[in-house]
């Protein structure tokens, strides 16, 4: 019965599910591909005020009992990112016949992913992540912490947006893989 649960904790192995940030009495949920290395600043130091720690709400569910907080960000623009920084990091050379064509590319790996599921945190689902109770759902765009630490300009991000948007039969996978996390980004404020 334990080996099942580490299981399930230990579905990726860089992102392991319950992974948060304690910050005074709120409860910052890690969710990939949302903030979460702005998120991590809190712990290795920035200018926030107040007690800060990683800590883990799976393995300590008394956490729960905190004012829980999720970050949420578009479904497509997160996917997008979250392929992106994949390709950057080689993964899923073994799943992908790479193409010339960056937008074939980014066909494939998408049909692969609603195929066989996610191979990575980077392209779950948000609501994958999220504990059975949350307090509030903050979409990124409405962030305003001092220290930002989004890096990934990549620039096929836009390109591969627009394409995505363009082509309805991928944007429907999309949209059928991420059906919960639309209505989870809607319903943020």
């Amino acid at each position: 019965m334990t080996m099942i649960i580490i299981g399930v904790v230990s579905k990726f192995k860089n992102h392991e599910y319950g992974s948060s940030i304690l910050h005074n009495d709120d409860l910052w949920v890690l969710i990939p591909k949302n903030a979460t290395s702005t998120l991590k600043t809190f712990v290795h130091g920035s200018e926030v005020e107040g007690q800060r720690a990683a800590v883990n709400f799976y393995k300590n569910p008394e956490l729960l009992k905190k004012n829980v907080k999720v970050i949420t960000r578009d479904p497509i623009k997160r996917y997008i990112s979250g392929y992106l920084t994949c390709i950057a990091r080689g993964e899923f050379k073994h799943i992908m016949h790479f193409k010339d064509d960056p937008f074939e590319n980014f066909s494939i790996f998408t049909h692969d992913r609603w195929k066989r599921g996610p191979q990575d945190e980077h392209v779950e689902t948000q609501t994958w992540f999220l504990p059975p109770n949350v307090n509030e759902y903050i979409k990124i765009e409405s962030l305003t912490f001092k220290e930002n630490h989004n890096k990934n300009n990549h620039p096929l991000k836009n390109k591969l947006y627009d394409y995505l948007i363009n082509e309805p039969k991928l944007l429907s996978l999309v949209k059928e893989i991420f059906y919960k996390d639309f209505s989870l980004y809607y319903k943020s404020k």
